[in-house]
């Protein structure tokens, strides 16, 4: 990790640029503010949270990659609403 002292923010890793929804990036901000995060780190953790713990499971991968784009978004708008805010207990 190459950073100047005291210049700009430390590298957390590459960047990725993604494109979302209007509303779907507002429910991310909500929810990030929500849960004392910024929107970077918010989606670092949904992102860690989702992947296995073990192997890829490259099934999945190549089903979602033959979804139109249109397909894709109801499809993320569909998951999202099943993701608990980080931070909020689990019922027991």
């Amino acid at each position: 990790m190459t950073t100047t002292p005291g210049r700009g923010r430390p590298r957390v890793g590459q960047r990725v640029t993604v494109r979302l929804p209007p509303e779907l990036l507002r429910d991310v901000d909500r929810l990030a503010a929500s849960a004392g995060m910024t929107r970077a780190a918010y989606l670092r953790a949904l992102i860690a949270a989702a992947l296995p713990a073990e192997d890829v499971d490259r099934s999945q991968i190549r089903r979602m990659l033959r979804l139109t784009p249109a397909e894709r978004i109801a499809w993320n708008d569909r998951t999202v609403r099943k993701v608990r805010p980080l931070g909020e207990a689990t019922a027991s």
